[in-house]
C-alpha cells in the first residue's frame, strides 16, 4: 500500500467487526494502530513459530515484565511509542508536511485534516518534531525545499516553543508565513492547553481512559489534573482526544466553533494543496 494509505487503516477497520491485516513489514502501521490489536509472529529455533501479543497479562507474578502488568501497562506502552520513531521513507511521497511540536499533534492532526479537508488530505504527513528541535526542523524544511512540497509549521505558542521558532525565522531557515502558532500569545498555549481551555469536558472525558480517578474539582486544580494527564500520555491521547473532538465538532457542521488555530491550519493547507496533483 502507499504509505499514507497505511495510515488510514486503522480508522477504515476499527468498525468493520473481526479484520485483521498481516504483513511482513509495516511499521508505518504498527506505530499508528492500538498496541493490543498487534501480534507479531516469529519463528522459534525449533522450526515453530511464537506469538506475542502487546496487551496485558490477567495473571502476573514477579517474572512478568512491566509492559505486561495491568498497573503499569498503560504507562510502559505509552514509553515505548513515544520512543518508536515513524520512519521517513512516507515523506517521498507526501503532498504537503505539517511539523508538529510533539507526540500529541501526530497522532491528533491526521483525523482532523481527514475530517476537513477530505480527499485533499490524503499525502499530508505530520512529523513530530520533538519540540521544535532546529536542527531536526531545519532537515525536514531543506527536504520539503528539495523536493519542492509545500510545508506548515505548527508550534506551541509557549516561551520554548516561540523561542526556537523565532531563531529559524531569524536565520532564514523558516518563512513566517510557514508558521500556525497553537494558541494565543497571551497565554502562550500548546497544543494540550489550547484543546482545555476549548473544551473542558471533553478534555475530561478523554482523560478518564487514561486517568479514571479525573474528577470535578476546583476549576483551576482541575484544569491542572487534566493537563497533566494529557501532557504525561501524549503518545496514546492525541488519537482518542481527536476521535472525541470530531464526533462532538464534525468540520462541515461547526467549524465555526473549531479553536481558531486549527481553523487556521486547515485553511492555510486547503490553500497550499488545491493547485497541486494528484501523487504518484
Amino acid at each position: 500500500l502507499h504509505p499514507h494509505a497505511i495510515f488510514e487503516l486503522p480508522s477504515l477497520l476499527e468498525n468493520q467487526g473481526h479484520q485483521v491485516v498481516a504483513a511482513t513489514h509495516s511499521p508505518q502501521l504498527a506505530a499508528v494502530v492500538d498496541p493490543k490489536a498487534i501480534r507479531l509472529v516469529c519463528a522459534t529455533p525449533e522450526g515453530k513459530h511464537a506469538v506475542t501479543d502487546f496487551g496485558p497479562v490477567d495473571e502476573e507474578d514477579r517474572r512478568t515484565p512491566r509492559t505486561k502488568r495491568r498497573r503499569f501497562y498503560a504507562a510502559e506502552m505509552e514509553k515505548l511509542k513515544r520512543m518508536v520513531e515513524r520512519p521517513f521513507g512516507d515523506l517521498l511521497f507526501a503532498r504537503a508536511i505539517v511539523i508538529g511540536d510533539g507526540a500529541t499533534e501526530r497522532a491528533f492532526l491526521p483525523p482532523v485534516f481527514r475530517n476537513s479537508l477530505g480527499p485533499l488530505a490524503h499525502g499530508i504527513s505530520v512529523i513530530d518534531s520533538a519540540g521544535m528541535t532546529r536542527g531536526f526542523v531545519t532537515a525536514v524544511i531543506k527536504f520539503a525545499d528539495h523536493v519542492e512540497v509545500p510545508f506548515l509549521v505548527f508550534a506551541d505558542n509557549d516561551c520554548k516553543g516561540k523561542k526556537a521558532v523565532e531563531e529559524l525565522i531569524d536565520e532564514n531557515h523558516l518563512p513566517q508565513d510557514r508558521v500556525v502558532w497553537s494558541g494565543s500569545p497571551e497565554k502562550g498555549d500548546a497544543i494540550e492547553r489550547m484543546m482545555v481551555e476549548f473544551d473542558l469536558e471533553l478534555c475530561r472525558k478523554v482523560c478518564q481512559q487514561f486517568n479514571p480517578g479525573t474528577h470535578n474539582k476546583d476549576q483551576k486544580e482541575d484544569q491542572k489534573e487534566i493537563l497533566l494527564t494529557m501532557k504525561g500520555y501524549k503518545g496514546n491521547i492525541g488519537a482518542l482526544l481527536a476521535h472525541v473532538f470530531l464526533e462532538t465538532y464534525p468540520y462541515r457542521e461547526m467549524k465555526q466553533q473549531w479553536p481558531a488555530p486549527l481553523t487556521e491550519l486547515v485553511e492555510k493547507l486547503d490553500s497550499l494543496l488545491k493547485n497541486e496533483g494528484e501523487v504518484v
